[in-house]
């Protein structure tokens, strides 16, 4: 490998900071988490309050099978003591009063039903608009998540390219490579990950080499600039 050393240890200090310190803000991508957490258990809630008024209404349309079931019953027992000329008046009397009871019954259960449909549409409601947020949420989380993994992409290329430096300044880099083509190699494949033809680029030109250190430590700090840009675009 070249042996380059860089004057200013200033500069290395710096992008190293930059490296350790990249990133998503945790505590945004931690909300992120948590009101994703707190809405899968709002869901759950709501699903189970679409569960109970499932039962309440199949109980309410039971009663009210048997409500009818009694008001057709009533009827016949008060046509067959209006025809029997047997039956006392008090007795028609008595079938009409219950028949009277089973009307307010069946009204009360077709109120009770009524109520129990409005409650399923409002909990149907809820429900939708809970997943409605869950989904929105679960798009904030994997854009996060999808830009936290480019920041450090750029930050490990960074790193990569480094590595001559760090020797030089006798610090240990946390990538090691044999020789200058295993060194290409690695920010190659670095740049294809990322999907950055620009990286691309810079890398074939210090490939082509040069014997200008000026010139050689300036397409670094270039590389380096545009990586570093693509960094604070991320934790935008």
């Amino acid at each position: 490998m070249k042996n380059r050393w860089l004057p200013v240890v200033t500069i290395i200090l710096l992008v190293a900071l930059l490296i350790t310190g990249c990133g998503i803000s945790q505590s945004q991508y931690d909300a992120i988490a948590a009101e994703l957490d707190q809405a899968k258990q709002d869901q759950l809630a709501t699903q189970t309050e679409l569960e109970t008024a499932h039962i309440d209404l199949e109980a309410t349309q039971m009663q009210l099978q048997t409500a009818q079931s009694e008001l057709t019953t009533t009827r016949t027992d008060l046509q067959t003591a209006q025809t029997d000329s047997k039956v006392s008046q008090v007795q028609l009397q008595a079938a009409q009063d219950q028949l009277q009871i089973v009307q307010s019954d069946r009204q009360a259960t077709q109120t009770q039903l009524a109520t129990v449909q409005s409650e399923l549409t409002e909990t149907l409601t809820t429900l939708e608009t809970a997943q409605d947020r869950i989904r929105s949420l679960q798009e904030d989380q994997d854009a996060a998540d999808g830009k936290r993994a480019e920041a450090l992409g750029y930050a490990e290329y960074v790193d990569i390219s480094m590595i001559e430096l760090f020797m030089a300044a006798g610090v240990d880099p946390r990538y090691t490579v044999s020789s200058s083509e295993e060194w290409y190699a690695a920010m190659h494949d670095k740049a294809d990950s990322l999907g950055d033809t620009e990286l691309v680029n810079y890398i074939e030109e210090l490939e082509n080499g040069t014997n200008d250190k000026d010139a050689y430590l300036n397409l670094l700090s270039i590389m380096w600039y545009h990586c570093l840009g693509k960094i604070e675009q991320d934790m935008e």
